[in-house]
């Protein structure tokens, strides 16, 4: 009689749990508390705002969860989902960071331990398993997109669709762009760079007929730059901008909102403790990121998730507010980039996995 070997756990799904665990003894140690009111540690962006918009809101009120310059839907209704409580949203988290590993690790290329830990060096992933938060609603949504990048299912794309929704606009404007782009529907889909191109000239041409739309976001950054102590670069970049320069400005301004707070890490007094510390170390991480990508030769449009990336950052490079942390799921798809086995970076599953549904 034959003995059945027991399954083995792979040492990513290992290294997963265990960063798990430690989200879970900060959050009963310090964290609870912080959400609570009873710890000075903002260690999270809006998930106070959510919870007080979840507890304020009535059923049927949509119209003042959602709007151009905001987006509370997805935090109130999950958070309302789970009863308001904090304990239930560490585990849908989790839960959901370890569906969206799952997804993302589907892909026979990808070194999961390589993707799992640079996913844990970013303080923002580490945040976003304790509190309400769009960011593990981001994650989700790129790995559903990579899940689906090589499988063209309709199913997936209407679920990415609905997740984006609940994150913010220009996700949804991402996801729809990505399906369009990558097809034949777009004329020159073979040529990555003439895409972005397109892409970026697009852009430039109709953010500046929309601004109206855009008024209240753009009082805001004008009052943030003002009060600020920076160089006004970042302001002088958003006026070219405005007058249809985007594709000008494109590059220093992503690279700004992306690599910015790197140079601000402990600047507690002035930007607080989640934007100098969460906020400036993951902005370090995403920089040495993005630097060992180059190194590697890896940072190429040819590579499915760098193109992916690329074409986030041109939508979500048009927002005239400083956000580092919009740019998570940029930082998501270089992580994916570089734990790929092969410099190609063309996405492909393995033949067993044709049948499989990403779920």
């Amino acid at each position: 009689m034959r003995t059945k070997i027991p399954p083995t756990i792979r040492v990513s799904t290992l290294m997963a749990c265990s960063y798990i665990l430690v989200g879970v003894l900060f959050f009963v140690l310090i964290g609870n508390a912080a959400l609570n009111g009873k710890v000075d540690l903002q260690f999270f962006a809006d998930s106070l705002t959510y919870a007080s918009a979840a507890e304020e809101w009535r059923f049927g009120d949509f119209y003042s969860l959602v709007g151009v310059n905001k987006n509370y839907l997805g935090p109130v209704l999950i958070f309302r989902a789970l009863f308001m409580e904090h304990w239930a949203v560490l585990v849908f988290n989790a839960g959901l960071f370890l569906i969206s590993l799952a997804l993302l690790g589907k892909n026979n290329l990808v070194d999961r331990r390589v993707l799992v830990f640079t996913l844990a060096l970013s303080p923002i992933t580490f945040s976003s398993l304790l509190s309400i938060n769009k960011e593990i609603l981001s994650l989700f949504v790129v790995a559903l997109l990579i899940c689906n990048i090589s499988r063209k299912s309709f199913a997936i794309t209407l679920f990415a669709i609905v997740v984006s929704f609940f994150v913010r606009w220009q996700m949804t404007v991402f996801v729809f762009a990505l399906v369009l782009l990558d097809s034949r529907i777009n004329p020159v889909f073979k040529s990555r760079w003439l895409t972005l191109i397109g892409a970026l000239a697009g852009l430039s041409i109709v953010y500046p007929l929309t601004l109206s739309l855009f008024s209240h976001t753009d009082a805001v950054a004008a009052l943030g730059a003002a009060e600020s102590e920076g160089s006004g670069l970042y302001s002088m970049m958003i006026k070219i901008q405005n007058m249809g320069g985007y594709f000008i400005v494109f590059i220093p301004k992503v690279l700004q909102s992306m690599f910015g707070l790197a140079a601000k890490v402990g600047n507690i007094d002035s930007l607080g403790f989640y934007n100098s510390i969460v906020v400036g170390l993951h902005s370090v991480v995403a920089f040495l990121l993005f630097l060992f990508l180059l190194v590697l030769r890896r940072f190429s449009l040819q590579n499915d998730a760098i193109f992916m990336a690329m074409l986030y950052c041109a939508i979500f490079g048009l927002s005239p507010i400083y956000a580092p942390r919009y740019y998570y799921p940029a930082f998501v798809m270089m992580c994916f980039a570089l734990s790929m086995r092969r410099r190609s970076g063309h996405i492909k599953f393995r033949d067993s996995d044709s049948n499989v549904k990403c779920r």
